[in-house]
């Protein structure tokens, strides 16, 4: 179950392999498979495509370091 620290500077997520699956998923499709305008993207994700894709940049390099250093629970190798 996912889980959520909330500070002044921002959010800490725990999430499952599944949860952190959608979210990721969730954002590629958004990104790429079916993209929004720009106003859609502000209502809907409450940001505007330049920075979905940096947040979704940002987690797929904490994915690749964590799958550099063994600390990834898949055993998919780095793409």
């Amino acid at each position: 179950m996912a889980e959520a620290d909330f500070t002044p500077d921002g959010v800490t997520l725990r999430l499952s392999k599944e949860e952190w699956w959608f979210v990721t998923s969730a954002m590629t499709y958004a990104l790429d498979g079916s993209r929004l305008a720009d106003h859609d993207f502000r209502n809907i994700l409450m940001m505007d495509s330049a920075d979905a894709e940096r947040l979704h940049d940002a987690l797929a390099e904490a994915e690749r370091r964590a799958r550099a250093s063994g600390n990834h629970w898949s055993p998919r190798p780095d793409w």
